[in-house]
């Protein structure tokens, strides 16, 4: 497997003239590792929506198919009959598959209550993303004979969400851009709730960052290769398909729900049953 950490800052990313550059930084770094049986780039990689780089993205496919590889990529969509945009994740050398975000970041993605505040951010002149929630179900993307778990950016938070890709899905791969983060705890904060994903699903985990923290976790949630942030890095690695469900996959978060509940209610009994010796003293 490789990562490729493009590196591109925040500040640049979706300036024009950086159009190009972005694009052949990302194609030259792939090109350098052809062997690998699958090649991720991060959210976003292609500065632009999808329909504008279909040259591109062709030539990409074409090559990795001859290169017998696949490449994943994130980029925003746009449908033009209705006008809605995705955050989406494509995957070429075999069938072009897509995957489109499903929980979409409050205020930085969508606005809640639309109705209410978007009015208010027109007569401020704040800038909104204005994307569209993907379909709940879609079909896993497929890349080297195997279903892979896919998850853009915040989704890589919800664990019941994550679980329900398995037991099908052999390999767990998020894609992100946390250069919005900076210097911040942020990255390292996204990075070991990743971990976590690893953990209670017993699959390696395959993370592509922007800038950082680009990783391989094992299915124990230990990381086992990273890149160093805020550098241009291809990150290599092997990693194996796993096949079953962890107790987390079959049950979920009812165990702990429950079991927090349990908690509570004996500490209000204790605290009741205290309350009345006291009072009889």
């Amino acid at each position: 497997m490789a990562l490729v950490q493009g590196n591109v800052p925040q500040d640049r990313k979706w300036m024009r003239e950086m159009r190009r550059p972005t694009l052949e930084r990302y194609l030259t770094l792939t090109r350098q590792h052809w062997d690998a049986d699958l090649i991720v780039w991060p959210e976003s990689a292609l500065p632009g929506l999808r329909d504008n780089f279909d040259a591109y993205v062709e030539r990409l496919a074409t090559e990795a198919r001859e290169n017998n590889s696949y490449v994943m990529f994130g980029v925003p969509v746009v449908n033009r009959d209705t006008l809605e945009f995705y955050n989406s994740v494509f995957v070429v050398g075999g069938r072009e598959m897509v995957y489109h975000k499903r929980h979409l970041v409050p205020f930085g993605e969508y606005l809640p209550l639309d109705a209410l505040i978007r009015p208010v951010t027109e007569f401020l002149g704040l800038p909104v993303a204005d994307f569209s929630l993907g379909p709940d179900t879609q079909p896993l993307l497929e890349a080297a004979g195997h279903r892979l778990g896919v998850s853009v950016c915040y989704e890589i938070a919800f664990g019941n969400e994550i679980a329900k890709a398995l037991p099908e899905a052999a390999l767990l791969v998020t894609v992100s851009n946390d250069a919005w983060f900076g210097t911040s705890i942020g990255p390292h904060q996204h990075m070991q709730i990743s971990r976590a994903r690893a953990l209670e699903t017993g699959r390696y985990l395959l993370r592509a960052t922007n800038t950082g923290i680009t990783a391989i976790v094992d299915p124990d949630g230990v990381i086992v290769a990273h890149a160093p942030q805020f550098e241009v890095q291809v990150l290599e690695g092997e990693v194996s398909a796993m096949g079953g469900a962890t107790p987390y996959v079959r049950s979920g978060d009812v165990p702990v729900i429950a079991l927090a509940l349990l908690v509570l209610m004996g500490a209000a009994a204790m605290a009741r049953r205290q309350s009345v010796h006291d009072d009889g003293d």
